[in-house]
């Protein structure tokens, strides 16, 4: 009995798709339609995105190997992405990338390949995510399309800020944002603006890193741009804790906190939470820390976000030293030691040795203490080493940008100075004919003077 059902069910799905196998006219416009609003409001509603999305998605099945349906796939994945659903995101990417690919559609190839690489970013495989970003710019570069050019550089960006590489990252932010203001991507210069403050940041120039944020949070604001205005207040945040401006440092959270719950961001609300539980344990309000640490921790875990998770175990640790429980402390700091490594954290996985090194010495266990003090020993050469080796030529794509970049410089340069001086050759010629035509006159004036004074009698 059940497989005649399956039989059935079966028959009917074929004898559906070959009636349906055809997109008419007003399915393909509305396919359209639902995808291009779904990708202007996403960053706004991303709920009201969603359901666009899956209209669209649904209308597509007339054109299963077609690229409307690979358009509508990419949409519904992107907004997965969005809204920290990974595992639906990668399935539906990856089943896009198959039609473009199968296609020769390399703008769509591009798209897939850049969002899968954000994916495996927040899934924690760095490598991965490396691997999409160069072939989606390596792809760009090929049809020469600036603002698919300027997401490259920034998604690139990306990895060398997460692996603690910030001068790399900063020139590459930079080279993003000069292709978003050549393609007049206000969305896309904000964005730029926000990672540029988050390396200077990083970099300990605190007052810079903000003035970047608040460029950034103006675009925001003229654009109504929701998610991003949340996530710009949780950066000038956590600059204000570094400051020791906590008060503002609390307003800002809380404005990002409200937004963030409004929208259902998700992976927003699990930074936010951790980025309170900081603030509250810098105001030795270790309980009320604690409560909004496991908050964090909890939705980070749910949705896979590795980074946040490892940020929420480190910070958890440092709240459990300050309540002065040791060995608390030291689980929280390895279990968020083996987060940042899958990672590649650089940045956090200094803090981490560090901190284990010393608390495992403070509890008098120097065998484990050496062994932690030794690995930061590694991670500082292996970072040496890359500092080194990132000024070689080996990355092609990004010494290829910055030739691109100066070569375009100079031809400005030259162009400049052939237009200077052709104005001076024009002037000059003037200047000449203006002498011709006042020595001509000198002379028709000295000729008149010696004519005969008759010639210029008045008559009555």
């Amino acid at each position: 009995m059940k497989e005649r059902i399956l039989f059935f069910l079966s028959f009917f799905f074929l004898i559906y798709f070959h009636v349906h196998s055809q997109c008419d006219d007003s399915s393909i416009i509305a396919i359209k339609s639902y995808n291009k609003k779904a990708r202007e409001i996403r960053s706004k509603d991303p709920k009201k995105a969603l359901l666009l999305a899956f209209k669209s998605y649904n209308l597509s099945f007339c054109d299963t190997s077609g690229l409307l349906h690979a358009a509508s796939l990419r949409e519904l994945g992107t907004i997965n992405y969005w809204l920290s659903n990974y595992d639906t995101a990668k399935v539906l990417l990856s089943k896009s990338l198959k039609i473009y690919e199968a296609h020769q559609d390399l703008e769509g190839i591009s798209a897939c390949l850049n969002n899968l690489g954000l994916i495996y970013i927040a899934i924690g495989n760095i490598a991965k995510a490396e691997n999409f970003f160069r072939r989606a710019l390596e792809i760009d570069i090929e049809l020469n399309d600036i603002q698919a050019i300027a997401i490259g550089y920034n998604s690139l960006g990306k990895i060398k800020f997460i692996t603690g590489k910030y001068n790399e990252a900063l020139n590459l932010y930079k080279l993003s944002l000069y292709y978003e203001i050549q393609a007049n991507n206000k969305e896309g210069e904000a964005g730029s603006y926000i990672n540029i403050g988050a390396v200077y940041q990083e970099l300990g120039k605190l007052e810079l890193s903000n003035n970047f944020y608040y460029k950034a949070l103006n675009i925001y604001n003229s654009l109504g741009l929701v998610s991003d205005i949340a996530m710009t207040y949780n950066n000038i945040g956590s600059n204000y804790i570094l400051r020791g401006k906590l008060d503002k440092a609390e307003e800002y959270i809380f404005r990002s906190l409200e937004i963030r719950k409004n929208i259902n961001d998700r992976k927003g609300l699990a930074q936010t939470y951790i980025k309170l539980g900081d603030l509250y344990d810098k105001l030795k309000q270790h309980e009320k820390a604690e409560r909004y640490f496991f908050k964090g921790i909890n939705i980070a875990m749910d949705i896979g976000e590795y980074r946040q998770i490892a940020l929420g175990f480190y910070y958890r640790g440092i709240n459990m030293l300050n309540k002065g429980d040791t060995l608390g402390a030291i689980t929280y700091f390895q279990n968020s030691y083996e987060f940042a490594s899958e990672l590649e954290f650089i940045p956090l996985l200094e803090e981490l040795l560090v901190s284990l090194s010393n608390n495992m010495e403070t509890k008098k266990q120097y065998k484990e203490s050496l062994y932690y003090l030794k690995k930061y020993v590694e991670l500082k050469q292996y970072i040496e080493t890359s500092i080194r080796d990132s000024y070689s030529d080996e990355d092609d794509i990004f010494s290829e940008a910055i030739k691109m970049l100066e070569e375009e410089k100079t031809s400005k340069t030259a162009q400049l100075k052939t237009y200077s001086l052709s104005a001076i050759i024009f002037f000059l010629v003037l200047y000449v004919i203006y002498l011709l035509v006042v020595i001509r006159r000198i002379k028709k004036m000295i000729k008149i003077k010696n004519k005969p004074s008759k010639d210029y009698q008045i008559e009555d």
